[in-house]
């Protein structure tokens, strides 16, 4: 079960990469109807002025609450002096990097509470740089922390028997049964069947296939239909769909097995 465990955290790490590469690739598709420009969404996401409270339900049942966060670093600009603090904040300071994170915990059943927060470092340019994350189901822990620029991954493990740790390169991604192999468990492509859709194979199609799409949607809030963006892609043939407000902010995602991250702000109506 852990090993199982410890493949779905290197997979959702893995996602969460490939959403973030690709989103450099898709700048300049032509809209449709009323698609919308990837980078739109994405960059309304990255500026959001508040955090999104979301709950997490399973078949409409309430099982845990997250926050997720995103933050813009800035610096003051060289050559700003005392009396220019009266100018607007764009032009005495400059962006740094932005920051995107997740901190939360969910009820797997009633004995067992797991607690997950991750953090993304991302540049000016909107790449990547750093990612760091943590699982905790008691008495377990998993700690995986990546560097685009090193291109390794380092995931630490600490159960019943002790802390273990590998050291990991980019390129192991891409086999995940030598992935396995490398963090100690003993799997199969049996395993890996039941795990991803084709083995190792489904994975590295999966990899290809990966494609997030963003368009203008309405959404029930209240008593009344508000304008939001759609994000949409297919995972292992499941539609995962993310909705943001206007201003950026996360309201409802929807993800397989009837899965529903639901912004609180639901709650009040």
């Amino acid at each position: 079960m852990f090993a199982r465990i410890t493949f779905v955290f290197v997979l959702a790490f893995w996602l969460v990469m490939n959403f973030l590469l690709w989103r450099s690739k898709s700048v300049g598709h032509q809209p449709m109807s009323n698609k919308v420009p990837l980078e739109v969404v994405w960059k309304k996401i990255l500026t959001a002025p508040d955090n999104s409270s979301l709950e997490i339900l399973h078949y409409n049942e309430r099982i845990g609450f997250c926050t997720w966060s995103a933050n813009i670093g800035e610096a003051p600009r060289i050559g700003v002096t005392q009396s220019d603090e009266d100018l607007p904040e764009e032009l005495t300071t400059h962006v740094t990097g932005y920051t995107l994170g997740l901190e939360g915990r969910a009820a797997l059943n009633s004995n067992s509470v797991m607690h997950v927060d991750f953090l993304v470092k991302l540049s000016t340019n909107q790449d990547w740089q750093e990612f760091h994350g943590r699982a905790n189901l008691r008495p377990n822990t998993w700690d995986l922390s990546a560097n685009a620029v090193q291109e390794r991954i380092k995931l630490q493990v600490t159960d019943d028997s002790g802390t273990w740790q590998r050291i990991l390169k980019f390129s192991d991604l891409r086999d995940p049964e030598a992935l396995m192999q490398k963090l100690g468990g003993d799997v199969d492509v049996g395993m890996l069947g039941m795990l991803i859709p084709g083995g190792k194979e489904g994975l590295t199609a999966a990899a290809h296939a990966l494609k997030w799409q963003a368009y203008s949607d309405t959404m029930q809030f209240g008593h009344s239909r508000v304008g939001v963006y759609r994000l949409e892609t297919n995972v292992f043939g499941h539609k995962i769909f993310v909705f943001v407000s206007k201003v950026g902010e996360i309201l409802w995602v929807e993800l397989p097995d009837k899965i529903v991250f639901r912004n609180e702000a639901f709650g009040h109506f």
